[in-house]
């Protein structure tokens, strides 16, 4: 856990500022309008921009029922914690 919370805390480089230019950039494209919040736009966006394979959120009313507009155009999936969970739990004793 510690050199993963340490890897966190080491984005704050070069990639951190692409992640959050690509943030605030897609918080204007058009397609993203189908999130009404600003803050939502942009945290979908620092995730891509991070690369991310996944969104995971509890958010269904604004982001989940919108996430197949989304993934259609963006390259990640957005996933709810119970459907994360199931799609991880086959390798969780890898961590345990």
């Amino acid at each position: 856990m510690r050199d993963y919370a340490l890897g966190l805390a080491e984005l704050l480089g070069e990639e951190s500022g692409h992640a959050s230019r690509l943030g605030q950039r897609l918080v204007e494209v058009p397609f993203m309008a189908a999130l009404p919040d600003e803050n939502d736009r942009e945290l979908i966006g620092n995730a891509v921009g991070y690369e991310c394979d996944a969104f995971c959120t509890c958010d269904r009313r604004t982001i989940v029922s919108k996430r197949d507009t989304l993934t259609r155009i963006l390259p990640i999936r957005i996933m709810t914690p119970v459907e994360w969970w199931a799609s991880i739990k086959p390798w969780g004793r890898l961590w345990l």
